[in-house]
């Protein structure tokens, strides 16, 4: 019982280890053409995202590793972005 409480416990910490490890970014914001500053929830949801990784809307020094955000210029973009988004 011991053993198996240890190998348990030793395969959770692997398991958190790893998924702390990410090459992309964990939050993406889906924006249509009006971008983040359109004062409407495009704005709501980025300053949202900003404020949970501690930055500011001048200081967006996380950007890229922690969050990003993809703006569809048109109705085409829509399905590449969230594509890229997955």
């Amino acid at each position: 019982m011991k053993r198996f409480s240890r190998l348990m416990i030793l395969g959770g910490l692997i398991l958190a280890a790893a998924v702390g490890i990410s090459a992309q970014p964990t939050s993406r914001l889906l924006t249509d053409a009006t971008g983040i500053d359109d004062r409407s929830f495009n704005q709501a949801a980025w300053m949202g995202i900003l404020n949970f990784y501690g930055d500011r809307w001048t200081k967006t020094s996380k950007r890229g590793k922690f969050y990003d955000v993809l703006t569809a210029q048109t109705q085409d973009m829509y399905i590449p972005n969230l594509m890229q988004a997955s």
